[in-house]
């Protein structure tokens, strides 16, 4: 794990939002957007995962201190992902502006272990030998609903060993 910064609130019994803001400018984003979510989903618990030292600010409820692991920051999204303190996580970009209660997609994790929506707007070139068609749509994982139990772990664990595998 990684270490508190030595801010915390109580734990919440189920649900929560966790970003990852490597840098001070990827922290003020997470700001904007963690008070978008206090002001739909004023009672869900917001964990912040950075690299950056200081006050907390009213937004969050933990700060928990994170090095960046490489020279992008996708590998570290999967091991916020796999750190998440929440049993039903939602993990967001901090780009991200919450405009409704959200709260509502936290129900399909009643039957599903993981949720997003297709990124119609982008289409990657994956790596040769990745074995991804040019033709497939990747998701939107800047707004991803989870359930932590063992087959999303074992999802996130195989996330970075492929990552690491193609050497990203």
């Amino acid at each position: 794990g990684f270490p508190r910064l030595g801010y915390s609130a109580p734990m919440p019994a189920g649900r929560g939002v966790i970003y990852l803001a490597i840098g001070a400018r990827f922290l003020d984003e997470a700001r904007v957007s963690a008070a978008s979510v206090r002001r739909h989903l004023p009672d869900l618990h917001i964990t912040v995962f950075t690299d950056q030292h200081g006050p907390r600010g009213a937004e969050f409820d933990d700060v928990v201190a994170i090095e960046q692991s490489g020279r992008k920051p996708h590998r570290d999204k999967i091991r916020a992902c796999l750190l998440s303190p929440y049993p039903e996580t939602l993990f967001l970009d901090t780009d991200t502006f919450v405009a409704a209660d959200l709260g509502g997609v936290f129900e399909v994790l009643g039957s599903h272990d993981l949720a997003a929506s297709d990124d119609r707007g982008y289409q990657d070139r994956f790596p040769p030998g990745s074995g991804v068609p040019d033709c497939f749509t990747e998701l939107n994982l800047g707004v991803v609903f989870f359930r932590r139990n063992a087959a999303t772990t074992d999802l996130f664990q195989a996330a970075l060993r492929r990552y690491d595998e193609l050497g990203e």
